[in-house]
């Protein structure tokens, strides 16, 4: 009886820290981004945006710019599929798809960003307010 209590308490203490480190990373990319650099299929596209900023919300939706050359939804879905890859689901072509993501820290603006990277993509991107 003992023994199954154990494996039961190591079963939900293990479920929590899981839970913990999940909705730490998806707190800690909600926010408001500008872009630094973005490509799509090696081309650099940043000329092509109708705004600089990209948003993520907590409820799992993104707010992306439109393109000039098309009209496309501006509001779309993001979630953390894996340890360290984003889903963006979009009918945008330049956004939609799996991305690779890395934080980083520019120390002279003093802004925490996101690096994204697909197959096709690549973004730089940092939040629109410094942290202190």
């Amino acid at each position: 009886m003992f023994s199954k209590l154990k494996i039961l308490l190591t079963i939900f203490i293990l479920f929590e820290l899981i839970s913990c480190k999940i909705d730490y990373k998806t707190n800690r990319i909600i926010g408001q981004y500008t872009f630094d650099t973005i490509t799509f299929n090696d081309t650099n596209v940043k000329g092509e945006l109708i705004t600089n900023t990209i948003i993520f919300e907590k409820n799992n939706q993104i707010y992306l710019p439109n393109n000039i050359n098309e009209s496309n939804e501006k509001k779309a879905n993001w979630s953390i599929i894996e340890g360290d890859l984003i889903k963006i689901e979009s009918s945008n072509k330049i956004f939609n798809g799996n991305y690779k993501f890395k934080y980083i820290y520019d120390n002279l603006k003093k802004r925490h960003g996101i690096e994204l990277k697909s197959k096709t993509t690549q973004l730089t991107i940092h939040k629109l307010l410094p942290s202190y």
